[in-house]
């Protein structure tokens, strides 16, 4: 049965606007919260290239009120390479994240057993050092609602990637230092381990929630782990850069 708030939703989404009112009642359940965002992706008519994972850092469960993470699909048409220039709206929260991204050699299926870490790694075909645009269609703040932060697609707003690590066995999940700098003048510091304790440890949470709920990680998926700095946002004009020790650098105006 189609949910009239997915389709608000959706067009709020695919037109980079922030809603005045709240499509209806809140989501009760993260089942409920879950559908809405499905059929929201449908409606847009859009392409799934994978998946983010929200509140892996403990700032960023503080700041929804949440105490596990969640997941939110990423989409082709708000996908951009190292360098672009991410088109927002006056409205837009323009959150950056600087975030460790993997995309999957291997389909994951849903299964009883729980993927252990080594079956996960041996999913990875590549690490990205990636930076995450996060945004809030539905009215109100991060703060104003956990359900609809997850029906209004996991709060993504784009993904830009940079280049793609093939070496992951030599990569430090845990001790890996992140910078993120605006118009090279504010700094914002972190550690690999801030997302979840590893951006490894973060997939695999989404690999056996994705299991669990029977769903499929597809061959080719690009996963990205969450949060490792503060929170900061951006304005029009700025340029985000951010350097991932290990794997190099990714950047973004604005």
């Amino acid at each position: 049965m189609h949910d009239f708030r997915a389709r608000h939703l959706s067009e709020a989404r695919a037109n980079l606007r922030k809603l005045a009112e709240y499509p209806g009642n809140e989501p009760e359940s993260l089942a409920e919260a879950i559908s809405i965002q499905e059929q929201a992706t449908v409606e847009m008519g859009v392409q799934v290239i994978g998946w983010k994972i929200g509140c892996t850092s403990e700032v960023a469960r503080k700041a929804l009120g949440a105490i596990e993470p969640f997941f939110g699909p990423l989409l082709r048409e708000r996908s951009f390479q190292s360098g672009d220039y991410i088109p927002t709206s006056q409205q837009s929260l323009r959150i950056v994240e600087t975030e460790v991204a993997a995309r999957l050699k291997t389909t994951l299926k849903p299964r009883t057993d729980t993927y252990s870490l080594d079956e996960v790694l041996g999913a990875v075909g590549t690490l990205i050092p990636a930076l995450e645009v996060v945004d809030r269609r539905a009215p109100g703040t991060l703060s104003d609602g956990l359900w609809w932060n997850i029906a209004d697609g996991g709060v993504n707003d784009a993904i830009v990637l940079g280049d793609e690590c093939p070496n992951i066995s030599d990569f430090d999940f845990v001790g890996c230092e992140t910078v993120a700098q605006v118009n090279c003048a504010r700094s914002y510091n972190g550690r690999g381990d801030n997302a979840l304790g590893g951006a490894h440890k973060a997939l695999q949470w989404l690999v056996n929630e994705f299991s669990r709920q029977g769903r499929t990680l597809k061959k080719g998926d690009i996963v990205t782990t969450g949060l490792t700095t503060d929170i900061f946002s951006v304005l029009p004009g700025d340029k985000v850069t951010s350097e991932i020790q290990g794997l190099g650098r990714v950047s973004a105006a604005f």
